[in-house]
């Protein structure tokens, strides 16, 4: 394999894994790295220090262990572990690392969610949610209505007042975050005061 054909298989492969989680960071074990031919001399030795170099990779990947589970039985466990590094990606550096590597263009995508009134806030090819319901998915639906809603409007469609209205927003962002394994915000605040939800990051279907 050349370098060239190292480098476009190694960014192909960081972008599956931050499209796939949703994240800067994620682990890919050893064995994954071998199956694409990337766990070799040319690999670590000039492939890692040159995506580091130009800015792909934010630091050298870090070497750790993954256990996987080898029996599936209610009381015995047995688990295989095996080596596995955690990538550190600038997603900007990286489509521009794989659009000059590729006669393809790679348009800087967005999540995709969907919004339902029974079964909440989810990921729309993964099965991670956030059950949300009451005056919370209330808040989540008038932003849906509206590109801006403004404090006092919510104040009125939830019988809060500002500092209720702030919090519970906290919240609704703590909770989606960590339930959907993601690391923006779904609801921005504006310079204005006022709430929109986050369509640059998110691609946002609804069922309501």
């Amino acid at each position: 394999m050349t370098t060239d054909e190292a480098i476009r298989k190694a960014t192909a492969l960081l972008w599956n894994y931050h499209e796939f989680t949703g994240k800067s960071s994620f682990r890919i074990r050893g064995d994954v790295l071998k199956d694409e031919g990337l766990d070799s001399s040319t690999f670590w030795t000039y492939v890692c220090p040159k995506l580091v170099k130009d800015g792909v990779l934010a630091e050298w990947p870090r070497l750790d262990v993954e256990n996987v589970p080898t029996l599936n039985h209610p009381t015995i466990k047995m688990y295989k572990t095996l080596r596995a590094y955690t990538f550190s990606v600038n997603k900007n550096r990286l489509l521009e690392a794989i659009n000059r590597k590729t006669h393809l263009h790679i348009e800087d995508s967005k999540i995709e969610l969907t919004i339902d009134r029974e079964k909440g806030i989810s990921l729309s090819d993964k099965s991670v949610s956030y059950p949300i319901s009451g005056k919370r998915f209330d808040i989540i639906k008038k932003l849906l209505e509206l590109d801006v809603v403004s404090i006092s409007e919510l104040e009125e469609l939830t019988g809060w007042d500002k500092s209720d209205v702030s919090r519970s927003i906290s919240k609704i962002n703590s909770t989606f975050m960590v339930n959907l394994r993601v690391e923006d915000k779904l609801i921005d605040r504006l310079g204005t005061g006022g709430y929109t939800l986050n369509r640059k990051t998110f691609s946002i279907n609804s069922n309501i």
